[in-house]
């Protein structure tokens, strides 16, 4: 499959406050780095470069986002068309958000109440409402294989990665359209 050789690892990071199942309180950022080949999530102390956990989720993780500000990490898994959802205190799924569609880039606004997808095949963005019940609620259509996905702060605007076009789509989420495209070789 053409995803593989696109993407075997993708990173976030993020900051949490919380407690780890050792029991002991920690504040250092770190990064979630997917691993499709082993179908899990490395986790990675930024403050001390170690490994400090792996999280097994569906197969073929691809797309991660980490939104310290809920506390959760959501990995796009394109082959199960899933986003599992890890909670940052326990390290474990906790959930899996089944939107209809092989999610490949995944990114949040940083309140977390919406998760932004590529979906590549379908050749769209996909706004997802994580409000329970999690639910998309926004298909925007974009160019070829949309893949790496980015929201602005503003959590209105998003640049999506149209890789067979050899553009960057900027999104408007909010109108639901494509704006302008950066033509990027």
């Amino acid at each position: 499959m053409r995803l593989r050789h696109w993407l075997s690892t993708a990173i976030a990071v993020a900051s949490f406050t919380g407690l780890p199942p050792g029991g002991s309180a920690f504040g250092a950022p770190f990064a979630y780095v997917t691993n499709q080949g082993s179908h899990d999530v490395t986790v990675v102390d930024l403050a001390t470069r170690r490994a400090v956990a792996t999280v097994p989720v569906a197969p073929a993780p691809a797309g991660v986002v980490a939104v310290g500000a809920t506390g959760r990490v959501c990995v796009a898994h394109a082959e199960a068309k899933a986003i599992g959802v890890v909670d940052m205190r326990s390290q474990r799924v906790v959930e899996t958000i089944e939107p209809g569609f092989g999610p490949l880039g995944i990114d949040a606004t940083r309140d977390g109440r919406r998760v932004v997808a590529t979906d590549w095949a379908g050749n769209r963005v996909v706004v997802i409402d994580v409000a329970y019940p999690a639910r998309p609620v926004a298909p925007i259509p974009v160019g070829r294989y949309p893949a790496g996905i980015v929201v602005h702060p503003d959590g209105r605007t998003a640049f999506v990665a149209e890789r067979d076009d050899d553009h960057v789509a900027v999104v408007d989420l909010d109108a639901r359209r494509v704006r302008a495209r950066v033509r990027v070789g």
